[in-house]
């Protein structure tokens, strides 16, 4: 077998023999490398008597992810195999082994079958109930037992995740939490082991600027948990804590001059929601984006999508509007039944602009706060009085959610689709990606 490099955290996890392993680590801490070296360790050392099985959020994040980082490491070990995209599985490995992947998109499907190892790459990217009914129905698929030359090889389970969710998250609740419970308690949980993997301790796989654009990008409150990998507390902090009213104000309006406005749109029957933008070249050479965003106006509370075209034809009749509307107007209907809203957008002349597929929540929340934090993002606070109240007031709820019980979240979410459109996070051809794995 030829040389293959872990990191101390790496290696310490990879040698944990509890039934329930966390690997809880900061972004770019080598997760998805650490969940390929250890399904091709097991391949070469457990019998395959039954398949073993690698489950992701998303059948995407596994194509895109997954396949290619064990691909590498069975090509770097040496491993014979052969991928079947069909039944999304590794066949042809030694002996006859398979590895079976999974998606958690639909966790009541997650039935049926055993394993002896079950591998769960990012499990805190899903919302709290539908990663927990994810968790629970994986452990009872996590019970075949091999015997092999005499000994009896017992089944375990390895997660490998950031602590999005903080003291409000699954991770939490049944790992680190285990470590305030008395002594007694602790014991009985002996089961449940974790490994921290901070981003640093990968750092010779890391870019140069890698960890200092983490820190540049990431509210101050968050930097511990997607850099060190700790678990934060979440509870009842300010969802946009980097807003600050005085800091982050402008006092621009629309006018003449400006031949275009940006507008998120959040789509709900009675509630529609639309913050309008102008935006201005960045001369902030540290900033990562060319543009400043100055929200000038707000929409609230409107009726439908034909109500809110009419406003924004009304009040800006010479401008160029593009909208970035929520993705699900792609088949919401407002009162054209055969007719999404996009498209009346579309229709009315607007450009838009829209992923095909809803970014996480937090994504959106992190480029807000990011955007607020470097000063790429203003708001006239006199101009959107709902919008700066609700940046001011909109707090996590009891599973590390943005509480969206009060009705404040509409205006928030609408220019959030613009913003993290705009600025994500996520930049494919920033110095900080990869998200995922060591490469």
């Amino acid at each position: 077998m030829p040389d293959i490099y872990l990191t101390v955290p790496q290696a310490q996890f990879s040698k944990l023999l509890a039934e329930y392993s966390l690997f809880v680590g900061g972004y770019g801490c080598g997760k998805t490398y650490t969940l390929a070296y250890n399904v091709a360790s097991d391949v070469l050392t457990i019998p395959p008597v039954v398949p073993f099985a690698v489950f992701m959020p998303t059948y995407s994040m596994l194509a895109e992810v997954t396949v290619p980082t064990i691909s590498k490491m069975f090509d770097a070990m040496g491993i014979r195999y052969s991928y079947n995209k069909t039944e999304k599985s590794f066949v042809d490995l030694p002996n006859g082994a398979t590895v079976i992947l999974k998606s958690m998109e639909d966790p009541s499907k997650i039935a049926g079958a055993e394993y002896v190892r079950i591998y769960v790459d990012e499990l805190e990217t899903m919302p709290f109930d539908k990663g927990l009914e994810a968790w629970n129905n994986i452990t009872a698929r996590g019970r075949a037992k091999v015997r092999h030359r005499g000994k009896v090889i017992q089944p375990q389970i390895r997660v490998y995740t950031t602590p999005n969710g903080g003291k409000r998250g699954i991770t939490w609740k049944l790992w680190g939490v285990n470590e305030t419970l008395p002594p007694e308690e602790q014991r009985k949980r002996s089961n449940y082991a974790y490994v921290r993997a901070p981003t640093w301790s990968n750092i010779a796989h890391l870019s140069k600027n890698y960890i200092l654009n983490l820190y540049n990008l990431y509210p101050s409150a968050l930097v511990n948990a997607y850099l060190a990998g700790e678990w934060v507390n979440m509870e009842n902090g300010l969802v946009y804590s980097e807003y600050d009213r005085v800091k982050c104000r402008n006092t621009f309006t629309v006018t003449k001059d400006d031949a275009a406005i940006y507008v998120g749109m959040d789509f709900n029957v009675g509630h529609m929601a639309a913050v309008v933008f102008i935006r201005q070249r960045n001369t902030n050479e540290d900033s990562l984006y060319p543009w400043k965003y100055h929200a000038v106006r707000e929409f609230v509370d409107l009726d439908d999508t034909p109500a809110m075209i009419k406003r924004l034809k009304t009040e800006y009749p010479d401008k160029r509007i593009t909208i970035f509307p929520d993705c699900a107007g792609v088949s919401r209907r407002s009162a054209d039944a055969s007719v999404s809203d996009i498209t009346l957008l579309q229709q009315a002349g607007f450009v838009t602009r829209y992923h095909p597929a809803h970014p996480a929540v937090k994504d959106r929340v992190l480029a807000m706060n990011r955007g607020f934090k470097s000063g790429d993002v203003t708001v006239n606070d006199l101009l959107c009085p709902k919008f700066a109240e609700a940046l001011c007031e909109q707090t996590y709820d009891d599973k590390g959610e943005p509480d969206k019980t009060t009705g404040i979240d509409h205006v928030l979410d609408a220019p959030g689709y613009l913003v993290e459109y705009e600025m994500p996070i996520r930049r494919k051809n920033a110095a900080l990606v990869p998200t995922y794995g060591q490469y």
